[in-house]
């Protein structure tokens, strides 16, 4: 059984615009971790960020009206290992311990999706889906 919360304010964000939100930081991360919580979801920042601090996955997904041009800048300190400023939204499908998060960036009439190819602080592509197991 997966927990998965959500926020408009993200605990860890590299920007462009906004950082990590220290009160979150300080008061629900420990919670979460505490409750066995693997990944969570925020918005905020308007583009695709993917986080991974002490084991748990912290998603934004901020760009589906608005997009905000510009590379993240706060990449350690956020834990981010991946992200796009393009626009998207997310499909997230839960398979017993295996939860699968795709970023789609477009769907043809066909029904058939274009996928979002994020990429790491040294502007290399990131494999896509992210795949967690509990």
């Amino acid at each position: 059984r997966w927990t998965i919360p959500f926020t408009h304010h993200p605990p860890f964000c590299a920007g462009p615009k906004h950082g990590n939100t220290a009160h979150l930081v300080d008061t629900v991360v420990p919670l979460l971790e505490r409750g066995g919580v693997r990944v969570m979801f925020s918005g905020h920042e308007h583009n695709f960020q993917h986080a991974r601090v002490d084991g748990s996955d912290y998603i934004i997904s901020g760009a589906a009206g608005k997009v905000r041009e510009g590379r993240p800048q706060g990449w350690e300190e956020a834990g981010t290992v991946s992200w796009k400023d393009e626009g998207h939204f997310l499909v997230v499908d839960v398979e017993g311990d295996r939860l699968t998060i795709h970023a789609v960036t477009d769907v043809d009439t066909d029904g058939t999706f274009t996928y979002l190819r994020p990429v790491d602080r040294a502007g290399d592509e990131v494999p896509m889906p992210i795949v967690l197991q509990r």
